[in-house]
């Protein structure tokens, strides 16, 4: 038995490293691209400038990802998940409409302050919009979030809402990317109103309706 344990415990190790270095790469890869989209935007960001300012060859880039919508939805997914965690640490003291209230008012700000601050995670969910598969991908993430949500508020909102809560949240989830588009197009003072209508727009069709 340890005979035969012996070889498989060898190509174990010799795959790790090579699993290390690809993961590196593609951080590193990764980290370009950012860097690009902050300086240019993903528009006008290349596979070759990537393969450049990586310090990597243009088919090492391609070896990771095929093309550029590959490397948006991969930066997507990270700041999308991101965006999941605080959606879950947000909710994990919600016992209560109170704490329901106070979690939803603090996961859009929380989205806002990420989404004003970081030029490349606007950048990227903005180009998600031009792509069908890429705008796919976005929805089933808000039906993710939409779920979290589903899961926490079952129990706590008016029962005229129970029904319809999946929908509602996923609305929700879904077109709070869309407020923060607009609310950036605004200077400083409108965008922060918009923000805070929207929050308001959202606790009282999930908490206080009467419909």
């Amino acid at each position: 038995m340890d005979v035969k344990r012996g070889p498989q415990t060898k190509a174990q190790m010799r795959r790790a490293p090579e699993q290390a270095r690809s993961r590196d790469r593609v951080e590193q890869i990764l980290a370009a691209a950012t860097e690009l989209i902050r300086l240019t935007g993903s528009e006008q960001m290349t596979m070759s400038a990537i393969a450049k300012k990586a310090g990597m060859s243009l088919p090492s880039i391609y070896r990771y990802f095929p093309d550029k919508s590959a490397l948006i939805q991969t930066l997507a997914n990270q700041y999308m998940a991101l965006v999941r965690v605080g959606i879950e640490q947000a909710l994990a003291g919600v016992d209560g409409p109170k704490e329901a209230r106070v979690a939803l008012r603090s996961m859009i700000r929380t989205y806002w302050l990420l989404y004003r601050s970081e030029p490349a995670y606007r950048d990227v969910l903005t180009a998600m919009q031009a792509d069908r598969r890429l705008a796919l991908s976005e929805l089933e993430d808000s039906r993710t979030a939409a779920a979290l949500l589903d899961a926490k508020l079952h129990g706590l909102v008016p029962v005229e809402v129970e029904g319809k809560l999946d929908t509602l949240t996923l609305l929700g989830t879904h077109l709070t990317a869309a407020v923060m588009r607009l609310a950036l197009l605004t200077d400083e003072s409108e965008g922060e109103a918009l923000v805070e209508a929207w929050i308001d727009i959202v606790c009282a069709t999930l908490l206080d309706s009467k419909a």
